[in-house]
């Protein structure tokens, strides 16, 4: 809806807001008759940003080289899932080849040792998790 000419913007807008009540447009709101979170706190402007960023999952994208140790942390966990031994293994090779391939190139952000691809270790935590020998 645009709004009419010779009319303000607050005019128009109250308005809108006025038909919106009328029409139940806010009834039925989350939250409705609860009192606003931490409305007793002090305003920290640090901590409501960085809460605003972690729940809508915003935020500045990691450096190639913290993301590559972030990615490998994640494949290994959900590796631990798979149903079979011989496909653990498989990824894991191919994990392995990942992470080297990346470590020969150049990465932006902070120098770090190589993210490790310890195939015992996580052969012992799947065969723990599985309950095989």
């Amino acid at each position: 809806m645009r709004k009419p000419a010779g009319m303000s913007f607050e005019d128009f807008i109250d308005r809108q807001i006025r038909e919106a009540q009328a029409k139940g447009a806010f009834d039925n709101l989350p939250g409705k008759g609860k009192p606003l979170p931490d409305l007793d706190k002090a305003f920290d402007t640090g901590a409501w940003l960085a809460a605003k960023l972690k729940r809508e999952n915003l935020g500045a994208p990691l450096p190639a080289s913290l993301q590559l140790r972030k990615t490998v942390e994640q494949k290994l966990a959900a590796l631990l899932l798979l149903k079979s031994e011989s496909a653990l293994l498989k990824a894991l090779d191919a994990l392995q080849a990942e992470v080297t391939r990346s470590n020969s190139q150049l990465l932006d952000g902070p120098s770090l040792p190589p993210p490790r691809v310890d195939k015992a270790l996580m052969l012992r935590l799947w065969r723990a998790r599985h309950g095989t020998r």
